[in-house]
């Protein structure tokens, strides 16, 4: 295209490699998503699925002197997640690929990344309707006694630790007011 930059001293500048770490970078630091989600790097792989495993919820019982335990079926199932793409695109103008405005490439990178950042975390949060228990009630201000019980939830559950949890600033908000009164 025309208006990109295709000479040896910008192509040298903008190695393809180091700007796209860059980006990456840039959005796995902004992004809120990841900090709740396993990652896989599937870059060396033959296929865009990702198989998780599921394991079955196991329960202990109480045995008896001279009586023979009882086996568990122990079958964990796996669950698919198929990588998508995305990506952004800028092109500068000549006024900054002539002169040193910014100093160097990191800015357009951050900018960059930023955006991907955005993306990652509104794929990831739009599954947030599929999880299977939820507290409180929607359009209602988030108490902390709500807090807790999400807490509980999760503790109930058997989840890993350590948690983290994303809020919408006015649920931080009604959790300050809450905690404050």
């Amino acid at each position: 295209m025309a208006n990109e930059v295709t000479t040896t001293v910008g192509a040298a500048l903008m190695a393809p490699r180091v700007v796209a770490r860059m980006v990456y970078d840039a959005a796995y630091q902004e992004a809120i998503s990841p900090r709740i989600c396993r990652i896989e790097d599937i870059s060396r792989e033959p296929s865009d699925v990702v198989q998780f495993p599921k394991f079955p919820k196991l329960t202990a019982a109480a045995q008896t002197q001279g009586v023979d335990m009882t086996n568990s079926a122990f079958s964990p199932t796996n669950v698919n997640a198929t990588a998508a793409l995305s990506g952004v695109m800028i092109t500068l103008m000549d006024a900054f690929t002539n002169s040193d405005i910014l100093g160097d490439i990191t800015p357009y990178a951050t900018e960059l990344g930023k955006a991907l950042a955005e993306k990652i975390d509104t794929d990831v949060l739009a599954e947030a309707a599929d999880f299977a228990t939820s507290v409180g009630t929607t359009g209602a201000d988030l108490t902390f006694s709500q807090f807790l019980s999400a807490l509980y939830e999760l503790l109930n559950g058997k989840a890993t630790g350590p948690y983290a949890g994303i809020l919408h600033p006015i649920q931080k908000h009604d959790l300050r007011v809450n905690v404050m009164t």
